[in-house]
């Protein structure tokens, strides 16, 4: 199944196929049952949820960072489908450029690495949304897309951040045992730095009530964008 993309006005590319990011070889059972429609157009929103096979409205679905003022589509689909939808939570998209994001240096004696293969598993445990095909999914993803992880002078893992097939950073993650010393700073610095010099855009979803995220890339130089985005799920009756 197509997965479309119809851009933000804060991106730079029209994506259509999920697939485009990964060899033809892989088979992501993950990404087969999740897809990323973005678009302003209330009636083509309309259309592409009400298209046969891009939705199965028998099962229940969630829907993330919907723009507020769409809810009222995805509350008349999922009606006609003869289900309810429910919020779940809120959030918000921040964005950071060359110009604004403030640059951490790495502190002396640490290190930074891409996240290999081998981190799969330990990714997959510490990621709260894990699924089935879950597996997969993150392996394609360090595959196929950037990362960072920070190593101290003893080369202990300290923590990581990568980056998403829809246009996000994200899974950011730093050990307990390192936490409350601004790791997490250096680790989301790195990552953006990194992503800017390639001339990639850079975008991260933050839940409203995560006020220590909001804080930490605020901090950094990202700027939220206006709009209310939510998660939605559809409950089949």
């Amino acid at each position: 199944m197509e997965t479309v993309i119809v851009k933000f006005e804060w991106y730079s590319e029209l994506l259509k196929k999920l697939e485009d990011f990964f060899p033809d070889s892989q088979k992501l059972e993950f990404l087969g049952t999740h897809h990323a429609i973005v678009t302003k157009n209330k009636e083509q929103l309309k259309k592409m949820l009400q298209t046969q096979g891009v939705i199965n409205w028998k099962s229940c679905c969630r829907f993330a960072a919907i723009n507020k003022r769409l809810h009222d589509v995805k509350t008349e689909v999922s009606e006609k489908n003869g289900g309810k939808l429910t919020m779940s939570d809120e959030g918000n998209i921040w964005s950071v450029t060359s110009e604004t994001l403030k640059t951490l240096f790495v502190p002396e004696g640490f290190s930074l690495k891409p996240l290999t293969k081998a981190d799969v598993d330990m990714v997959v445990t510490n990621w709260n949304f894990a699924d089935d095909g879950v597996l997969e999914y993150i392996t394609a993803l360090i595959d196929s897309f950037s990362s960072v992880a920070l190593y101290n002078q003893g080369q202990q893992l300290v923590g990581y951040m990568l980056e998403s097939h829809y246009g996000t950073i994200g899974f950011l993650h730093v050990f307990e045992e390192f936490r409350g010393q601004g790791y997490s700073k250096v680790i989301v610095s790195s990552l953006a730095k990194k992503l800017l010099e390639n001339g990639r855009q850079v975008h991260v979803y933050i839940y409203s009530n995560n006020t220590v995220s909001r804080n930490l890339h605020k901090g950094l130089g990202f700027q939220e964008h206006p709009g209310i985005y939510s998660c939605l799920v559809h409950d089949p009756l």
